[in-house]
Parts: C-alpha cells; sequence; structure tokens
C-alpha cells in the first residue's frame, strides 16, 4: 500500500511533467518562429518586415524536425529585385537544433519539398531599373536607362524611359512580356513592341538582339539555396505575380555543411 507522502509525490511528479509537455508544445513553435524571423530578417533586405510561422510538434522541433515553415515578408528584396509582398513554405524540413547555441543561425539541412509566391509591383520594377541605371552611370558603364516608367496590365508590360548607349542618348518604349526560361529559376523579358527614338523595330528583331547582347538582368527566385523553378507568371493590373517550386533537397553531409537559414531561405 502506497504511503500519503509518496501518492503525494507521485501525483506532483506527474503534474510537473505534464506542465513541462504543455510548455514544450505551445511555447517551443512560437519560440523557433521568433528565432527562424531574427535569422532570415537580414537576407531580405534592409527594411523588410518578415514573419515565421514553424508548425510541428514541440517535442519533434527540439529533434530538429518541421512539419512545415512558413515565411511571409512585405518590402523585401530578392535577387536585387524589389518585391512587395512574397510568401513561401518549406515542408518536411529538418534543421540542425544546436546551430542557435554555437552562435550561429538556425541551419538548415533538408527539405521535402517548397513552393514561393512573389507579388512584385510596377513601382518595384521601376525602382529596380532606375537603381541600375544609377550604379551603371556610376560606373560609367555602358547600356543604361535613365527615368524609367513601368506599367503593368492585363498580360503585358511596357517600359518607358531613356536608353543611354555609346554616347547617346535615345527615347525607348518596349511592350512585352515576362516569360520563365525553359528549364532555369530565372524569368526574362521578351518583345512584343519596341520603338526607339521614335522609329519602330520588329519584335524578331528586337528579342534577337536583346539575347545578343545577354538578354539583360535576368531575376533568380531561388529560395537561397534551395533551387526553384518558375511554374508561373501572371501579369494584371500594376502587378506581377511569380510562383515557383521546389522538390527534395538535402544539404552535403558534413556538421559544417548545412545551409544557414538566412541564406537557405531567400
Amino acid at each position: 500500500m502506497t504511503a500519503p507522502g509518496a501518492r503525494s509525490r507521485l501525483a506532483g511528479a506527474a503534474l510537473f511533467a505534464a506542465c513541462l509537455a504543455l510548455g514544450v508544445e505551445f511555447l517551443v513553435p512560437p519560440l523557433a518562429g521568433s528565432v527562424a524571423a531574427a535569422a532570415l530578417a537580414p537576407s531580405f533586405g534592409p527594411g523588410a518586415e518578415v514573419r515565421v510561422d514553424v508548425r510541428g510538434s514541440g517535442f519533434r522541433l527540439l529533434e530538429g524536425r518541421a512539419e512545415e515553415v512558413r515565411v511571409e515578408a512585405r518590402r523585401a528584396v530578392v535577387g536585387g529585385l524589389p518585391v512587395s509582398q512574397l510568401s513561401g513554405s518549406l515542408y518536411g524540413v529538418r534543421l540542425d537544433p544546436l546551430s542557435p547555441w554555437r552562435g550561429g543561425r538556425p541551419a538548415l539541412r533538408a527539405v521535402t519539398r517548397s513552393r514561393a509566391t512573389f507579388r512584385i509591383s510596377q513601382g518595384d520594377i521601376a525602382r529596380w531599373l532606375a537603381e541600375r541605371g544609377a550604379r551603371a552611370r556610376a560606373a560609367g558603364q555602358d547600356g543604361w536607362f535613365e527615368a524609367p516608367s513601368v506599367t503593368i496590365g492585363d498580360g503585358w508590360i511596357e517600359v518607358r524611359g531613356t536608353a543611354h548607349y555609346l554616347g547617346a542618348a535615345l527615347p525607348v518604349a518596349a511592350r512585352g512580356r515576362i516569360v520563365a526560361e525553359a528549364q532555369e529559376s530565372a524569368l526574362a523579358f521578351r518583345f512584343d513592341e519596341l520603338t526607339v527614338g521614335g522609329r519602330a523595330v520588329p519584335a524578331a528583331l528586337a528579342n534577337a538582339v536583346f539575347q545578343l547582347l545577354g538578354g539583360g538582368a535576368r531575376v533568380q527566385f531561388n529560395l537561397g539555396s534551395l533551387p526553384l523553378q518558375v511554374t508561373g507568371v501572371e501579369l494584371s493590373s500594376g502587378w506581377a505575380t511569380v510562383t515557383a517550386a521546389g522538390g527534395a533537397w538535402a544539404a552535403p553531409s558534413g556538421a559544417t555543411a548545412a545551409a544557414p537559414l538566412g541564406r537557405a531561405v531567400l
């Protein structure tokens, strides 16, 4: 027969264990999200608002396993391009749970699959073109764009401005589409109409010359170290919406090979 004191101690131990289990399940996921958000914020550029939601059992998270890591950011920068809004999810995530204790960022070891959506405004693209032009001009480079304006409609994008090339400054108006390059994670521009210095240039010639000159700047939409393929581009009412997805990924073997989460997610 159990003594009253022993029963009391057993009840206290059971209560403590239950409270500990509840604490782990309720406190660890939001804490993991806060740690991940702090690690991710620098990778989205200064001024970005980042929110991370980590889903999974608290005990599994302590083991470094998460069912899903959701990322949302506003006023981010991806591949040098301003992005007004982005949302992404990593599924079947394996993390290095000890990396924060070693003074590093949460390290990503493996992902089953991933997806992301990027919302880019016409103002984002105009700002990107202006900043590229300013850098090229400051570096004394040729082929830069000045005072760009960008308009996005249903299925098309129009860019106007002044192109500086070979010492000449010519007004340019280009209308076309943004397309995903075959078997790549980048986007490219395709001309439907082009006017340079008030003269129309055939679209086929414009695209051929554009490709010969390198095809302009390509924006990579990888999730950092996670390779993504662009699955769709929609142009509508002032916005470009880019969707992308990736399959299984694993960091190279070795304790130091896991990618820091701040780079692996955008």
